[in-house]
């Protein structure tokens, strides 16, 4: 249980803009926005990393990944995605939707990519070194 003023204060971290208001229904407005990703793989990311499954980050005063950050993983998603569906021959994403043996290797793909990059830490990409140790630190 989170009281508001607790999912306030995480909604201001997490969408980094001021809550327009102090009451309850701008927090409802502003989850809803974190839950809307449809299209958006950085939206996408940003749900993901704000509502990890391990531990919740609400009550606490983390910091997180800025926007463009968001973007640059976002790239990565989107990359290896893209591969996957060529790869595959594949002719629409419901094929991998329905299908959790093409999901899986979708996800350990994207898995690998973030390993890999988070191990050689790419010193010709400030952007993409930032948003690593900026999930790296989180």
């Amino acid at each position: 249980y989170y009281d508001t003023e607790a999912i306030q204060n995480f909604l201001v971290r997490t969408l980094q803009v001021p809550m327009p208001a102090t009451v309850d229904s701008a927090a409802i407005a502003g989850m809803m926005d974190l839950l809307r990703t449809q299209g958006s793989f950085a939206l996408s990311v940003r749900y993901a990393i704000c509502f990890r499954l391990n531990d919740s980050p609400m009550g606490s005063d983390y910091p997180v990944p800025s926007a463009a950050q968001y973007e640059t993983f976002a790239e990565v998603f989107e990359r290896k995605l893209d591969e996957f569906v060529a790869s595959q021959n594949i002719s629409s994403l419901e094929e991998i939707s329905s299908s959790k043996d093409m999901r899986e290797s979708l996800i350990i793909g994207i898995t690998k990519v973030f390993v890999e990059l988070t191990s050689e830490k790419k010193k010709n990409d400030p952007q993409m070194d930032s948003a690593l140790n900026a999930l790296i630190n989180y």
